[in-house]
């Protein structure tokens, strides 16, 4: 079953919500999500609006329609590796997906809690193939997973129940890091990962 639907569009989430009751789902996946490069400053309001509304709002309303409607079942949620430092020159794409995150392990634990069997992962990928570099207006200096390679091993961490699926090397290596270094030098860092992106 095929629904179209614009996530940026509160109506459009409601419709998505009364097709999929509807249908046994056992499954969320909660993948819509974009961002944009540029500074805080220059970035138009309207665009970030957008943004907080797909990558945030949308996933937030899901996931509370799942968690409220089912006993049990598989969440993944698509953060980035970007949640786990601030990113200057991406600044609001960043915290949405610290949002998504903390969101998402806050809640996967209220379900162990209540006895749920509701398992919530979070996926956190650097960067993968897909049309998200062109509509962000970046292009990507590290070499790129592929889609099917990323899905691939996100539903196969979801299924293990992880709390949170880094699907390769360089991810790894990125949380590992943002735990260890100080925000002095986080930020520059960030800095120049994002200008170097520019197109």
């Amino acid at each position: 079953v095929y629904v179209k639907a614009d996530l940026c569009q509160e109506e459009d989430i409601s419709s998505l919500i009364e097709q999929a009751q509807k249908l046994p789902v056992s499954v969320l996946i909660n993948n819509a999500g974009f961002g944009k490069l540029g500074s805080f400053e220059t970035l138009t309001l309207s665009q970030e609006k957008k943004m907080i509304q797909t990558n945030i709002i949308a996933l937030h309303t899901l996931l509370k329609w799942f968690v409220q409607t089912h006993q049990e079942g598989y969440v993944l949620n698509v953060a980035s590796i970007a949640a786990y430092q601030p990113s200057p020159m991406m600044a609001t794409y960043g915290a949405t997906k610290a949002y998504v995150l903390s969101l998402s392990q806050a809640v996967r634990y209220e379900c162990q809690k209540s006895g749920k069997k509701i398992h919530i992962s979070t996926l956190c990928p650097g960067p993968v193939h897909t049309e998200f570099d062109q509509v962000a207006g970046s292009h990507f200096n590290m070499p790129s997973l592929s889609v099917e390679t990323c899905a691939r091993l996100a539903v196969k961490g979801l299924f293990k129940g992880r709390r949170e699926i880094l699907p390769s090397l360089p991810t790894k290596l990125a949380r590992f890091g943002s735990k260890l270094a100080p925000m002095a030098i986080i930020l520059p860092i960030e800095y120049w990962v994002q200008m170097s992106k520019k197109r």
